[in-house]
């Protein structure tokens, strides 16, 4: 393994992961370090048994028999510290079998005369087998502490490469280098759910952008946890890049709808002036000359352009800053009737019936904003119907709340667009009746204003039904109406 020094301190996905990170024991171990199998491991005791063994004999007029005991035991420590504990305690056998063979009179026998070496062959097996079981359990956690290092090196550095990376691709082909350079693994992130093949979630924390599907040989049993980890890293991080491509596309549609609102206002009110001396130029020819087709023709299309300006001027008003309400106690009938009268020449041509509910109480309201709400559903009512036909204007309480209603039998409107109407410049109109789609999206302006509810529908007899709710917080108790 190569030593790397780890940066501190580490981040907060590193430690979560490595939290409930275990080594499987030797077996494992020596598959991660590359140390030899487990005959190598006895073959090589053997032959250090022999070594010391040999050593100790031509060194033997020097050393007394506790100093080959000691000897033995260095052994047993470089044995377990190596090769783990299975090799040590083979060799702590050895140990005492060459102990008591060469060293132990009588001579090249295992038999001996001083009846008090079994307690020295004891104590001095017992002795190899503890320090061999200490040294092999500190191997262990040396182990433990260069894989969980190693791992949380490779943690550190795929949450680093991913912060840097800018897309979905190359994040993808950052995790997946990771994966075969550090850890050797071959990997591949795909939509579907492999069948056979090992496979992990890459999952944020409301998004799931697939699987980890590991293409190559399986790895090991300790490696899934880190795995696991490493999949939902990739997955927090498309979830950043998406959370953060989709803040900054509202950010761009935000300025946007500032910029066109500004210019807007700035064109309605250069339009106004020219617009309204248009508008008196023609009236005056026209009481002059009298009913001209092309004096009407100029005066109806410039009142007509004086209104989309002045919608214009509405919208941006509107949605530009908070509206202020000039809120005051009305009763429902006096801002229909208003209503009404400032849509007598949109409804000449038309059928006007009243549906208002007796004794309406109180409401507060803005009167003017809701005269206006009124005003732009009957006009839109008129348009979008034929000449002749039937428009109903309606009031009554639900549940304590306002409901003003316009119903036409016009040709309905078309399926699943009931709420893409309420938005600025959308028309269903064609032709020469087509609006500039904005007298609805005022009147969700004000019904907002007011924290109410405008929604349409179909009707079943044909034709759409317009339905403004106004909460029942505005409806005065009767008492207040004395």
């Amino acid at each position: 393994m190569n030593n790397h020094v780890f940066p501190a301190p580490y981040s907060p996905p590193c430690r979560r992961a490595l939290a409930g990170y275990t080594v499987l024991p030797m077996k494992t171990n020596a598959t991660i370090t590359g140390l030899q199998n487990r005959w190598q491991g006895y073959a090589l005791s053997a032959a250090l048994v022999a070594m010391l063994t040999v050593s100790c004999h031509a060194l033997r007029p020097m050393f007394t028999p506790m100093d080959i005991i000691m000897v033995y035991l260095v052994g047993a420590v470089a044995i377990a510290a190596g090769l783990g504990r299975g090799a040590a305690v083979f060799y702590s056998a050895l140990a005492v079998s060459a102990f008591n063979y060469f060293f132990v009179e009588p001579l090249y026998s295992f038999n001996f005369y001083n009846s008090s070496y079994w307690l020295t062959f004891t104590v001095m097996f017992l002795a190899c087998i503890v320090i061999s079981t200490l040294a092999a359990r500190l191997r262990e956690q040396v182990l433990i502490s260069q894989q969980r290092e190693e791992y949380a090196l490779v943690l550190y550095e795929l949450t680093r490469d991913l912060a840097a990376a800018t897309s979905h691709d190359a994040m993808t082909a950052c995790l997946l280098r990771h994966l075969s350079e550090k850890l050797g693994i071959a990997a591949t992130v795909r939509q579907d759910t492999p069948a056979a093949r090992p496979h992990y979630a890459v999952a944020g924390a409301q998004h799931n952008f697939g699987h980890l599907a590991i293409t190559g040989k399986e790895p090991p049993p300790e490696k899934t946890r880190l795995l696991e980890t490493c999949a939902g890293l990739l997955g927090a991080a498309l979830e950043r890049i998406e959370t953060a491509s989709a803040a900054e596309n509202a950010k761009i549609i935000a300025e946007k709808e500032k910029a066109r609102s500004v210019l807007l206002s700035s064109v309605s009110h250069d339009l106004r002036s020219p617009l309204a001396a248009i508008s008196g130029a023609a009236e005056t020819l026209m009481q002059k000359s009298g009913s001209e087709p092309l004096l009407k023709s100029i005066h109806q299309e410039s009142a007509r352009l004086t209104r989309m300006v002045s919608n214009l001027l509405d919208v941006t008003r509107m949605e530009g800053e908070n509206i202020r309400l000039n809120m005051r106690a009305y009763e429902p009938a006096e801002i229909i009737g208003s209503a009404v009268t400032a849509a007598a020449s949109a409804l000449a041509s038309h059928t006007l019936s009243l549906r208002v509910e007796g004794h309406l109480p109180f409401v507060r309201m803005d009167g003017l904003l809701i005269s206006q709400l009124l005003q732009n559903l009957l006009e839109n009512a008129a348009r979008h119907t034929a000449p002749g036909t039937q428009i109903e204007l309606g009031a009554y309480m639900r549940e304590g709340s306002l409901c003003l209603t316009v119903a036409d039998g016009g040709a309905g409107i078309p399926a699943g667009r009931e709420r893409d109407i309420f938005n600025k410049f959308v028309t269903l109109s064609q032709g020469a009746g087509k609006g500039a789609g904005l007298g609805l999206a005022i009147c969700h302006a004000i019904v907002t204003a007011h924290h109410g509810i405008i929604y349409a529908a179909n009707r079943k007899e044909g034709g759409a039904r317009f339905v403004v709710e106004l909460p029942p917080a505005l409806t005065l108790p009767p008492e207040t109406e004395a």
